[in-house]
């Protein structure tokens, strides 16, 4: 499937398109393009679709005589089909919160969930919802498994050993029939990513500063600005390795746009050095503001660019950009966990899963050669 970037001239109108979210002129330049060049409408709907940019866009470009009728028509029936199921994802993010909230459980959104409830008038109106994100007190995370399971959400994924995702990971995934095609699912986040390098980001300073969503929300809440932008850059950069779909940079630029003179620049630079996100802010910076120039000030991309990141974070930005197998995560994880004595047990734990999660894993037969499959688990580790 080819993407927006493998067609130049559809890149360039989606995203002048974009930026019409923030800049008056955009739709008339993004205008002048669909004039002007020979776009490839039967490749729009579909890529516009697989990039997720049918929620931003279409609100942008309907009745405007920018698309052919048909093209137009197929794009509204997406839209409201999406918007429909976010609907009914958004009623269940609700209830979900409002469960932890009535618990006692401190909620702060994360990424998409945060963004729908601040950037747009309707968080329906969003790209397809596939699961909330949510950051919790890492002691309330016992509680927090009781509400879900409750609710009826179960594990998404088995634990090498019991507590195993609690010690070393930074989230657990639950899943829950939703009655429709895609389950519901939530991300329970204690930390913010899956390298434990990062649990130096301090958590509690993070709930002080989040911002509560009001009434129009659920009872939750999201990330100061300064705190969300570095930590959606190091997500992109180091989770999703820098991946070049526009909807992921329009999210940072939309970010920064809506925040204006609010946003504390001198706070980003410091959090990007403090927590060693510095590689991970360049990149995606230096990105942003070639999709959109002018949303990072000139001032503040010079700085971002003198930047010195320290030795941790070039290697680990480094490691996270090559082509990561299961082993080399493993690796990476074990090289960054703080403490002997955890390593150890991390490296046992990883090497040899405890016999029920072998047998459920794997489903060896005969059923007895289970102990066997500790060499097609070495085997998978290894080619990834």
């Amino acid at each position: 499937m080819k993407t927006a970037l493998d067609i130049p001239n559809l890149h360039e109108f989606f995203r002048l398109c974009l930026s019409a979210h923030w800049d008056s002129d955009g739709l008339a330049r993004a205008q002048s393009v669909a004039a002007q060049l020979d776009l490839d409408w039967e490749t729009l709907a579909p890529i516009m679709r697989a990039e997720n940019l049918t929620m931003a866009l279409y609100p942008l470009v309907r009745d405007r005589n920018l698309l052919p009728a048909a093209v137009e028509a197929g794009l509204r029936n997406t839209y409201y089909n999406i918007a429909a199921h976010n609907i009914r994802f958004f009623a269940e993010v609700r209830q979900v919160v409002s469960q932890l909230h009535a618990a006692g459980v401190a909620v702060i959104l994360l990424k998409g969930a945060a963004l729908a409830y601040t950037l747009y008038p309707d968080p329906s109106a969003v790209r397809p919802m596939v699961d909330v994100d949510v950051l919790i007190p890492a002691q309330q995370t016992p509680r927090a498994h009781q509400v879900l399971t409750a609710r009826g959400y179960a594990h998404l994924a088995a634990e090498p050993w019991p507590g195993f995702y609690r010690r070393y990971r930074n989230s657990r995934a639950y899943r829950r029939n939703s009655g429709g095609e895609a389950p519901y699912v939530v991300g329970l986040h204690w930390h913010l990513l899956d390298i434990p390098h990062y649990e130096r980001i301090p958590m509690p300073q993070w709930f002080a500063d989040a911002q509560p969503l009001g009434p129009a929300g659920p009872p939750a809440s999201v990330p100061a600005v300064e705190d969300h932008l570095v930590y959606m850059s190091a997500h992109l950069a180091l989770h999703h390795q820098n991946d070049p779909a526009l909807f992921r940079y329009y999210d940072l630029a939309a970010l920064i746009h809506h925040a204006g003179e609010e946003l504390d620049w001198e706070g980003v630079i410091s959090r990007a050095k403090t927590w060693h996100f510095v590689c991970a802010l360049q990149q995606v910076g230096a990105q942003i503001e070639l999709l959109w120039p002018g949303t990072v000030p000139p001032e503040v991309g010079q700085k971002l660019a003198d930047l010195k990141p320290t030795v941790s974070d070039r290697w680990i930005y480094s490691q996270t950009a090559a082509r990561r197998t299961p082993a080399s995560d493993a690796l990476l994880y074990w090289l960054t966990l703080p403490g002997v004595i955890r390593r150890l047990r991390y490296l046992l734990e990883t090497a040899f899963p405890s016999p029920t999660y072998m047998r459920t894993r794997y489903q060896p037969h005969p059923p007895y050669t289970w102990p066997l499959t500790y060499l097609r688990r070495f085997s998978n580790l290894i080619k990834g």
